[in-house]
């Protein structure tokens, strides 16, 4: 797409005012957040600058991770006049006619009424998983959506309350991904199936009338007048003579830009094209003659260069990640100049906690904040590590930071509010998770296997042994005491180690297999905690280590990473956000809570004082207090719920012993015995466990008949010895 824009340095301003406006925000619900059981009591954002589209002037809009700001180029300072932030995020963003549309990933495309700028408000949503890049008709009657498949949607959305799909253009082996819009021609890049033409004179209806088939692999595209610039990671930069749609023609390229991930065309008189090139920097490409394109500056500027776009000044603006949002002035295309716009942060990774304290990674540092008064949280401290810190554990009095390549750093916790560096463990290869029994260390090191540690002096950790395997690698270790290891091999299952001899490790009995990828492992008592990419977490009870007894699937979304305080367990599902399970029978673990964490749910921790803290990444630190809603059956939705359009809502009630359930949704608190009324028994049989996940029929009628903001209903009826009893009644709503 083309995007123009022009900002000022007073956006420098911006920066800090939405950044004041965040911090510390006590009990500020969001209301484009679901949040079941959870009341957010601060947040410290990450602001990650990835794009920017221009409103009706003078507003504009910028994308920071899940966030969405609106600033009015024309005040002196101070210029945000209004926010949002809801749950993914943003990748791409297009306008028309009062309305952004955002492209977030697998929380599908989100529609936002921008006509108030002070107020933007999400008008709807629409669930894909695939949410990459969107391109908007300009009459705002269609739009068009691409996720790096074969696949092209094209979404109605001249009602933008109720976007639905109007067609799908599909075509084999094609990698769809950037698109844009120029009147009544929509262009599509297509991987190494080249240049879709579409002609759009009926929006909703696209009718290809070319494909240029030059390309290797083009994934983005720019455009001035019938001038395209075609990214492609094999060629570079190609231009492509469009005067004709149905007839374009390739003009020349520039192969050694074949790093670019973004372009633009500069507007007035000079034919120049700015190339966004990562890690790489910019590129100022001279287009004057396009069969001869001629670079003028390279590797300009700060770094990642992600995105750009033209400004109406004769320059362009950079959207450059954590480095932040700037401007680049081309009155010497030779030599261009840079300035500050917006100043960028790192994403918030890996986190431990101790106390009302929690250590987060931050890039190339791992911060300190204190949650003591959890709405108003204070960066006490900052420990620089040579790489970014992937795990944090928490184990006596030390914290150890897993610093991939750089191996595992122990620091002293004397003083908790500055650790300290005492040693480190480095190796060949990349250190992963962390466990820690006594004086021994056990550290997950991917393909290098499984290494064993003394940390009796954690200022000089030693080796004294390790465990590597033929294939696959080491995802995650647990330790039951210091003579007894558990091992998650990739593709072999998690093994029991007698590692008494820590230099011979012997297997004790045989592997735990599950049919899901291995994950990393969690040790509580008696029962070992497996998250799976797939979703479910395994269960398995470890008394006997020789004899390990596959349990239960704990049912998930995405489990990334577990922390635990008494009988809570904390499930962060990555962009599926934050759970809360209760774990008094670890065997029928129910969910207590739920939190729709914008960004991606990377890792959590509960605090002595009860907040809870989860990191998000782009998302930034969040600060939460439990405020639970369980009645005197239902636990899940909460009463008067609004359940998220895109993650699958999990309905929970307090199990009774020998029971079966059946779950009733409907549109009357009276739940008549018709077609107003949805009865979920799977199979034709009752429920045997206290909690349901809405197979993809129910998803549908929940759709349908929650239409327009309508109040739906929901009750559990249980069975024991044939004896039925009812629940209370909630409510929900959904959309």
């Amino acid at each position: 797409m083309t995007r123009n824009l022009h900002l000022r340095t007073g956006l420098l301003l911006a920066a800090a005012a939405w950044a004041m406006a965040a911090f510390g925000s006590a009990a500020a619900q969001e209301p484009y957040v679901t949040q079941e059981g959870f009341s957010v009591e601060s947040r410290i954002p990450a602001s990650s600058a990835r794009l920017t589209v221009p409103l009706s002037p003078p507003y504009r809009a910028f994308a920071s991770g899940p966030s969405l700001l609106i600033v009015n180029d024309n005040l002196p300072a101070g210029p945000v006049v209004g926010t949002l932030t809801q749950a993914g995020t943003i990748l791409d963003m297009d306008y028309a006619q009062g309305r952004l549309y955002l492209a977030t990933g697998k929380t599908g495309l989100v529609i936002v009424d921008v006509s108030v700028p002070a107020s933007p408000a999400i008008v709807s949503r629409f669930p894909v998983t695939d949410a990459l890049r969107v391109a908007v008709h300009e009459s705002g009657e269609a739009a068009y959506l691409t996720g790096g498949t074969s696949v092209l949607r094209v979404l109605n959305v001249e009602d933008p309350s109720r976007p639905k799909q109007a067609d799908v253009k599909d075509f084999t082996n094609a990698a769809f991904t950037d698109s844009l819009v120029s009147g009544n021609t929509l262009l599509v890049a297509g991987g190494a199936k080249g240049i879709f033409v579409y002609s759009i004179a009926d929006p909703k209806n696209p009718k290809r009338v070319a494909r240029v088939t030059h390309f290797a692999a083009v994934h983005s595209l720019a455009i001035r007048d019938r001038l395209v610039a075609a990214l492609d990671s094999d060629l570079g930069v190609v231009l492509v003579d469009f005067s004709t749609w149905n007839a374009p023609k390739i003009l020349g390229s520039l192969p050694e830009a074949v790093g670019a991930v973004g372009a633009a065309f500069m507007e007035g008189g000079d034919a120049l094209l700015a190339v966004a090139e990562g890690v790489q920097g910019t590129r100022v490409v001279d287009v004057t003659n396009p069969q001869a394109p001629v670079s003028r500056a390279v590797a300009a500027g700060p770094v990642p260069a992600l995105n750009v776009s033209a400004s109406g000044a004769g320059g362009a603006v950079l959207a450059c990640g954590e480095a932040g949002l700037w401007a680049m002035d081309l009155g010497d295309p030779d030599h261009p100049s840079f300035s500050p716009l917006l100043v960028g942060d790192y994403p918030k990774g890996a986190l431990a906690a101790l106390g009302n304290r929690a250590y987060v990674a931050v890039n190339s540092k791992i911060q300190t904040w204190n949650f003591s008064v959890p709405s108003s949280p204070s960066l006490e401290s900052e420990v620089s590590v040579p790489s970014p810190a992937v795990d944090l554990t928490v184990a006596g009095g030390l914290l150890l930071a897993s610093c991939q390549d750089a191996g595992v750093l122990l620091f002293s916790l004397n003083d908790p509010a500055a650790p300290s560096l005492l040693g480190s463990f480095a190796f060949e290869g990349s250190a992963g998770q962390v466990a820690v029994a006594g004086a021994r260390m056990a550290v997950a090191a991917g393909a290098k296997g499984a290494f064993l540690v003394d940390i009796t002096d954690p200022a000089h950790p030693v080796q004294i042994g390790e465990w590597t395997t033929e294939t696959g690698f080491i995802a995650g270790v647990a330790l039951g005491d210091e003579d007894l290891l558990w091992a998650a091999q990739s593709d072999g299952g998690t093994w029991a180690l007698d590692v008494s001899d820590p230099q011979n490790p012997e297997k004790v009995g045989g592997p735990i297999s599950y049919d899901m990828n291995q994950g990393r492992l969690y040790l509580r008592g008696a029962y070992l905690f497996q998250p799976t990419l797939e979703g479910s977490i395994n269960l398995t009870d470890v008394t006997d280590p020789t004899k390990p007894e596959k349990l239960a699937y704990i049912d998930s979304n995405a489990s990334f990473s577990l922390s635990f305080s008494g009988d809570r367990m904390l499930v962060c599902d990555g962009s599926a956000g934050l759970r809360e399970m209760d774990l008094s029978d670890p065997e029928a673990a129910v969910p207590s809570a739920y939190f729709e964490t914008p960004g991606f749910s990377y890792a959590g921790a509960i605090l002595d004082n009860g907040a809870v803290v989860v990191s998000a990444q782009e998302g930034g630190l969040w600060a939460l207090s439990s405020t639970s809603c369980q009645g005197a059956t239902l636990y899940l939705p909460c009463d008067g719920a609004h359940l998220s359009a895109f993650n699958p809502p999990v309905f929970t009630w307090r199990p009774t012993a020998g029971a079966k359930y059946v779950v009733k949704l409907s549109v009357s608190p009276d739940f008549p015995d018709n077609h107003k009324t949805y009865t979920a028994h799977p199979g034709g049989s009752e429920l045997e466990v206290s909690g349901w996940i809405p197979s993809a029929a129910a998803l549908e009628w929940i759709r349908k008949k929650g239409q327009g903001g309508r109040t739906l209903y929901w009750q559990v009826v249980t069975t024991v010895n044939k004896v039925k009893t009812k629940s209370e009644v909630r409510t929900f709503t959904a959309g």
